[in-house]
């Protein structure tokens, strides 16, 4: 199964309040859908990591990521070169 097509999780963090970034919001199928259209639409960037996607989704909305998740999200938030 190919989580990316089916789900969606979008990410927040605000380095002056935020300890760490944390799950804003999460989607399958069409919800899942939408939620990459508005990121598009608004130009948010959309990570296509399988495995993170998957990470991502054992977890609740509002709860951090997790340190051992720091790295991969650091590279969806980093600035493109």
């Amino acid at each position: 199964m190919n989580i990316q097509k089916l789900s969606a999780v979008a990410l927040k963090y605000d380095d002056s309040i935020d300890d760490a970034p944390l799950i804003a919001a999460q989607g399958q199928l069409l919800v899942a859908k939408e939620m990459k259209a508005i990121a598009r639409r608004y130009g948010i960037p959309i990570c296509t990591n399988e495995e993170l996607t998957e990470n991502l989704q054992q977890l609740q909305c509002n709860q951090n990521i997790p340190q051992s998740l720091y790295l991969e999200v650091a590279k969806i938030f980093a600035p493109k070169k």
